[in-house]
C-alpha cells in the first residue's frame, strides 16, 4: 500500500470534532475484531492520537469497500454508539464513537475486486503521554496523529500532527515557536524546498536537542512531521 501516512492524516485529522459528537450516558461495547469481515495484514501498530493511545492494523477484505464498510456497520451498530460514513477520494470511510473511544474503518478498492485500509482504535480514556521539545513547536490548533519515542543514551521521539492552519501559517507558527523556545534555524548543507507551495523542511538546533520537520499540505490543512533527538542528561 503506498502513501499511508497521507491517508491515516487524511481520516484522524477530524477525530478531534468526532469527540464533541460522542453519546452521553453508558457506554456502549464493540464487537471483537474476530467477528469483523476483515483480514488483519499487520500486526497492531501503537500509536497516539491527541495524546492518547491509539492501535491501527492494515486490513483487507474480498469485498468492494462500500459492501466491506455496510457489514462492519451492521457488527457495530449499537443505540448507545454513533457511526458516521463519508468518502475522501478513493478512500472510503465509517467511524463509529462512544464515550469510550472511536473505532475508524478506511478501505479504497483493489485492483483484484477487493478492499485494502486501515483499521483505527483510539481509547479515550488512556492517560495522555508527557509533552516533548517536539509537541511544543506544534501550531496551538494541531492534533497528534502519531507520537513514537525511543530510548537509549540518545533518545528520540517522532511526532506526527495535522493542523487545520494552512501551510503558510503553519510553517510560520512553527518558526515563531522555535525561536521563542531558543531553537536556532540551520540553513547549512540544506538543499532548496522542490516544491514550497505543497511542502516544506525545517531543521532546528538547542543545546541539548536536534529538530527536523516536514510540513505538507494535506486536505484542508497541514502535515507535520518532527524528528527529535535529545542528548542524554
Amino acid at each position: 500500500m503506498t502513501r499511508a501516512t497521507t491517508a491515516m492524516i487524511a481520516l484522524l485529522g477530524g477525530f478531534a470534532a468526532l469527540v464533541g459528537m460522542a453519546p452521553q450516558g453508558e457506554a456502549a461495547g464493540v464487537d471483537p475484531l474476530d467477528r469483523l469481515p476483515l483480514q488483519f495484514v499487520s500486526a497492531p501498530i501503537p500509536l497516539t492520537i491527541a495524546g492518547h493511545a491509539a492501535v491501527l492494523r492494515v486490513v483487507r477484505a474480498d469485498v468492494e469497500p462500500e459492501v466491506a464498510l455496510s457489514a462492519v456497520a451492521q457488527a457495530w451498530k449499537d443505540p448507545r454508539a454513533m457511526l458516521r460514513r463519508d468518502e475522501e477520494g478513493p478512500w472510503r470511510n465509517l467511524s463509529r464513537v462512544d464515550r469510550n473511544g472511536i473505532r475508524a474503518l478506511q478501505l479504497r478498492a483493489t485492483e483484484k475486486g477487493g478492499s485494502e485500509g486501515y483499521l483505527v482504535g483510539w481509547q479515550l480514556g488512556a492517560e495522555p503521554r508527557t509533552e516533548s521539545l517536539a509537541h511544543r513547536l506544534l501550531p496551538p490548533a494541531a492534533t497528534t496523529l502519531s507520537d513514537v519515542a525511543s530510548g537509549g543514551d540518545s533518545p528520540g521521539r517522532t511526532v506526527v500532527a495535522w493542523t487545520p492552519l494552512p501551510l503558510d501559517a503553519a510553517d510560520r507558527s512553527v518558526t515563531a515557536r522555535a525561536a521563542s523556545l531558543g531553537l536556532r534555524p540551520r540553513t547549512e548543507g540544506r538543499r532548496a524546498d522542490p516544491d514550497p507551495a505543497a511542502e516544506r523542511s525545517r531543521h532546528f538546533t538547542g543545546k541539548r536537542a536536534e529538530l527536523a520537520m516536514t510540513l505538507h499540505r494535506e486536505g484542508r490543512g497541514t502535515a507535520l512531521v518532527i524528528h527529535l533527538m535529545e542528548a542524554s542528561k
